[in-house]
């Protein structure tokens, strides 16, 4: 549980306003994007723990805070930049590795 100064349970909108703020700080250094938001870095988060730890779906759930594990899956679906560079790396020639008898 995230506290305040006062020791009170911070709100999920103060949060976000907390890293909402951070993320125009941080934008005006061209440290982030300018188009940054706490959604994309929440997605960032995951994506890139399951980079690290592929196997740690329910740990990442767990950090998450979802209950549905098909909710936490979605990080796992590749991305459109991903499938692009998978196909870019497909061989064309179709008698290569011998795959068609």
């Amino acid at each position: 549980m995230w506290q305040s100064q006062k020791g009170n349970r911070l709100s999920a909108t103060a949060l976000w306003g907390m890293i909402h703020g951070l993320i125009r700080v941080t934008a005006a250094r061209n440290l982030v994007p300018a188009n940054a938001t706490p959604h994309r870095l929440r997605h960032t988060f995951a994506r890139r723990y399951l980079a690290n730890h592929p196997s740690d779906l329910i740990g990442l759930a767990r950090l998450m805070g979802h209950s549905n594990l098909n909710t936490t899956s979605l990080y796992t679906l590749p991305t459109a930049n991903e499938l692009e560079e998978r196909v870019n790396h497909l061989s064309l020639n179709a008698y290569e590795d011998d795959i068609v008898n």
